[in-house]
């Protein structure tokens, strides 16, 4: 076959796209790349935030003096002063959210992170950049709605189909059944105290590992965040019991209860 024959059947098996199937593609590839960087919450605006923080440190160059002096005696090895605290290590963020005054949108925020971190990645072709984890809630205020979170994810799976124009491809009943789905990955817990917050903190791990003997929903999957809210719920509540704790105890030596204990040893850290 000539080469002009080759270049014809070539160019023949070529297929064309519309401008919207090239969208659509980049769309696509501009999710997948940006997934692959380092990324704590698949929320960009939030991970970049958070990796100006958790970036190990580098470790040291060794000095050219240093560097001679191991060439003609290998056994030293270099060990520079504070070595021990340039570990290359990322650990997973701990993260506090505050405001100046309330109603200010926290707790939907952490409903956004939710619904990302239980969604599945994919779904019909369209990238959600969901983390297909569990997540762990310890809500203390009694206040984290799951009816919202629902109608949090079904905006957040419409809205990406919307962008990647497959709207039209993904029924309701469709819709609904990703959602029940990773809603099964929520654990949502209800301390009353600080020592049952500490308590339930305790039990997570055997839990989620199945500790216990008996599998969950969430068994296969990796523990993407957990969730307090908020930290300062039994504040007021340990000030009162410390209060009575020391008015029966006749001063302000007498040691505190396992839930003052736990308050102190958090405000310590």
């Amino acid at each position: 076959m000539s080469a002009e024959a080759l270049g014809r059947t070539l160019l023949g098996e070529v297929k064309e796209e519309g401008l919207d199937e090239v969208r659509d593609i980049l769309h696509s590839l501009r999710i997948l790349c940006g997934s692959r960087q380092r990324s704590q919450l698949h929320i960009p605006a939030l991970d970049r935030l958070l990796n100006v923080f958790i970036q190990p440190f580098p470790i040291p160059r060794q000095p050219a003096a240093a560097a001679a002096e191991q060439v003609l005696h290998p056994s030293k090895q270099f060990n520079p002063t504070g070595a021990s605290s340039y570990q290359a290590k990322v650990v997973p963020a701990v993260v506090e959210i505050t405001s100046t005054s309330p109603y200010c949108g926290k707790t939907h925020l952490l409903y956004y992170i939710t619904a990302i971190a239980v969604l599945p990645s994919k779904v019909n072709d369209v990238f959600l950049n969901g983390k297909e984890g569990a997540v762990v809630v310890l809500d203390t205020d009694a206040r984290f709605d799951v009816l919202r979170l629902r109608q949090v994810m079904k905006h957040f799976i419409k809205t990406r189909h919307s962008e990647a124009s497959a709207l039209s491809e993904y029924d309701e009943d469709g819709l609904e059944g990703v959602i029940r789905h990773a809603l099964l990955h929520v654990h949502i817990y209800h301390p009353q105290s600080s020592a049952s917050l500490a308590a339930t903190i305790e039990a997570i791990p055997p839990y989620l590992l199945c500790g216990t003997g008996k599998k969950h929903f969430s068994s296969g999957r990796a523990l993407e965040a957990v969730l307090l809210d908020s930290v300062s719920a039994f504040v007021y509540q340990d000030r009162a019991d410390s209060n009575n704790n020391n008015n029966s105890a006749g001063g302000p030596n007498h040691k505190p209860s396992g839930g003052n204990a736990f308050v102190k040893r958090y405000q310590d850290i």
